[in-house]
């Protein structure tokens, strides 16, 4: 399989890319390193990736800039920052990049246990958290041939 991983040279990317790379043809993407940089909170950034990727099984997204801070304090920085790279950067991988996966194939999205647990300092990051889970739970019934997960990490 021909796999796209953004986000790879995160800790979760990492992770995944290590255990794919030996029976899959993984393409590695991140803001920093990897076979292409990708910011993906700028949806031009993802309009420029795909085409160079061409045509996948899959693609993986476990990228985002988020921060932990209390709400009452966070700057708004911080909160755009977040809401752009976790929430919209993902929404903007499956609605960008659903045009180069195959039919059959598969975009995944990751979440967190923020969506159901309450963590102090994680408010826009569940909120980030359970909006991925409904995007993806409401786009599987508009998307086609394609499947569409979420994984929530603990």
């Amino acid at each position: 399989m021909k796999i796209l991983i953004i986000g790879a040279s995160g800790m979760i990317g990492r992770a995944v890319s290590d255990a794919l790379k030996n029976q899959h043809e993984v393409i590695t993407a991140s803001r920093t390193t990897g076979d292409i940089k990708v910011d993906m909170s700028n949806p031009a950034s993802l309009r420029e990736l795909f085409p160079q990727v061409e045509t996948l099984d899959a693609i993986i997204c476990a990228a985002g800039n988020g921060t932990m801070a209390p709400v009452a304090t966070m700057s708004d920085d911080d909160f755009n920052r977040t809401l752009d790279s976790q929430l919209k950067g993902q929404m903007n991988v499956l609605r960008l990049g659903r045009t180069v996966v195959k039919a059959g194939g598969s975009i995944t999205l990751t979440s967190g246990v923020e969506s159901q647990k309450t963590i102090p300092t994680t408010s826009v990051i569940s909120a980030v958290c359970a909006g991925i889970e409904a995007f993806v739970r409401v786009s599987r019934h508009s998307c086609g041939l394609l499947l569409l997960k979420k994984v929530a990490f603990a």
